[in-house]
Order: C-alpha cells, then sequence, then structure tokens
C-alpha cells in the first residue's frame, strides 16, 4: 500500500511541477520587451513635416515641444532634420528609418500626440513611443508599406515586426494630420483625426522562418519610421511609475507561490496517507 501511495505522491508533485513550469512561461510570454521609454517621430522614404509634440499623462502634460526651434534635447537615429518655414522637416527620401527621439525613458504609460504632414515621397510618417534607443522602440506607422495602410509596429534589437490590427489608408500630400497614441501597460491605441485606426499588445510575433524574413521587403529598415522632435517645456513631474515589467514580476511571483503552496499541500497529504496507512 506504502508503494502505492508513494506513485501517486510521485506523480502529484510531477504534475505540480509542470504545472509550476507552464505557468512560468506564460508569464513571461505575456511581458512586453518596452515596459517604458521616450517619444519620436520619423519618416520612411518620405519627406515629412511635424510640429506640436505633446504628451500627457493623465490631464498633466508632462512634455511639449512646437517642433519650431530645433533638435534639442533630441537623439537623432538618423535622417536629415531641420526647420524648414518655422517646422521640423525631415529631408530624406532614403528608404530607411530617420528617426529622432525626446523625453524620459521611464516614462510607461501616456498619450502622445503630434500633427504631421508629408511633402512628397512613398510612404507617411510615424510617431514612436516606449523608445529605449534608435534600436528599440515601438510605433505607428500612417500610411506606410507603400501608403497603403497604418498600423503598428515593434523593433526590437534593430528587427521590425508589425503587429496589431490594421487600417487601409492613403496619406495625401501638404495636409496636416492629427496623429495620437494612447499606451497602457502592454496595449497601444492609434488615432488618426480623432478616428481609431490600430490597436496593438505592446508583443513581438513568433520567429518567422528565414525564408519568410528574406521576403518581408526589407522591412528592417522600417524603424525609421519611428521618432521624436521638437523643445521640451519642462515636464512638471514623472509619471507615477506602473511599470508593466514590475506587474509582471509580482505577477509571476505569485504564480509561483500558489504553485510552490500546492507543492507543499501535496506533501502534506502524501504524508498524512502515508501515516495513516502505517497504523
Amino acid at each position: 500500500m506504502r508503494r502505492k501511495v508513494r506513485g501517486q505522491t510521485i506523480r502529484l508533485l510531477a504534475f505540480l511541477l509542470l504545472s509550476a513550469s507552464i505557468a512560468g512561461r506564460a508569464v513571461r510570454a505575456q511581458t512586453t520587451p518596452l515596459p517604458s521609454g521616450s517619444v519620436g517621430i520619423g519618416t520612411y522614404a518620405t519627406v515629412a513635416q511635424f510640429k506640436d509634440l505633446l504628451v500627457q499623462y493623465r490631464d498633466q502634460t508632462i512634455l511639449q515641444k512646437s517642433l519650431a526651434d530645433g533638435l534639442t534635447d533630441f537623439d537623432v537615429g538618423a535622417g536629415q532634420w531641420k526647420i524648414i518655414d518655422g517646422f521640423l522637416q525631415q529631408s530624406s527620401p532614403d528608404a530607411a528609418g530617420m528617426n529622432i527621439f525626446t523625453g524620459s525613458k521611464s516614462w510607461t504609460d501616456y498619450v502622445v500626440t503630434v500633427k504631421a504632414r508629408k511633402v512628397t515621397g512613398k510612404e507617411g510618417f510615424s510617431l514612436s513611443f516606449r523608445a529605449v534607443d534608435k534600436k528599440n522602440f515601438a510605433c505607428l506607422n500612417v500610411g506606410g508599406w507603400n501608403n497603403t495602410k497604418t498600423q503598428f509596429g515593434l523593433t526590437i534589437n534593430g528587427t521590425f515586426s508589425t503587429i496589431g490590427d490594421s487600417t487601409n489608408m492613403k496619406v495625401e500630400e501638404d495636409r496636416w494630420y492629427d496623429v495620437k497614441v494612447d499606451v497602457k501597460g502592454d496595449e497601444a491605441t492609434g488615432f488618426v483625426d480623432g478616428k481609431k485606426v490600430a490597436s496593438a499588445k505592446l508583443i513581438p510575433p513568433p520567429p518567422q522562418p528565414a525564408a519568410a524574413r528574406s521576403n518581408a521587403g526589407g522591412r528592417a529598415g522600417a524603424p525609421g519610421r519611428a521618432g521624436g522632435s521638437g523643445n521640451a517645456s519642462p515636464a512638471v513631474t514623472t509619471p507615477v511609475s506602473t511599470s508593466t515589467s514590475l506587474g509582471d514580476k509580482l505577477i509571476f511571483v505569485g504564480a509561483t507561490a500558489v504553485i510552490v503552496g500546492l507543492v507543499v499541500v501535496g506533501v502534506m497529504w502524501a504524508r498524512t496517507r502515508l501515516n495513516g496507512k502505517a497504523t
């Protein structure tokens, strides 16, 4: 009888340990690689102008730039950026990511808006957020993919991937567009002229086979669509830290504690059974 109970105990422990492993993997798989970061603007194979960059946390303005005063307080990833006719313009038509970034890398949840106008080129423009550096950020590509649609993208370690849904859209030349991104936790929602055009979870898609990557149309350069610009007005305060990474850590710790608790209960149950059979 003891052998039977011992066998049941071993199977129970194996099941609980497997559950703990699966739970840990699930939590880690749902974690965004970009829990916080600055904002920016950019283009891809397009000349465009930008103005009025604004970042808000709840009802508080934490960054406001007219973009008419040059590149002070900006990190320039690439591009030919200068003030033309009172607007910040990216003038390179090259098919590569032309980005600039500004703001605090500790920002987590916020709303960022900018006004953008296409001058000439093959595509539209982008508004980036959760930017760590020029090789790691998220962006809303407006009029991307040869000016056919608007969709979110993630650039991780210099590799660009599309995420979430999209809206068919063509950006017209010499017209100002109001672009907005609302990012909370692992989710982002994009708007153009007040209309929702995209939404996505900030989770990289599964890795593609080598053949699929080679046929992706050179989108590794697409990160240049995102960037940031303008001169910063003093931030009133830094947003309250609601880092997704911290939340995920707490969830993972909680899940692990529950699994460990179940293991302990299982062991105690098995010992009780063994003791009961012994007497």
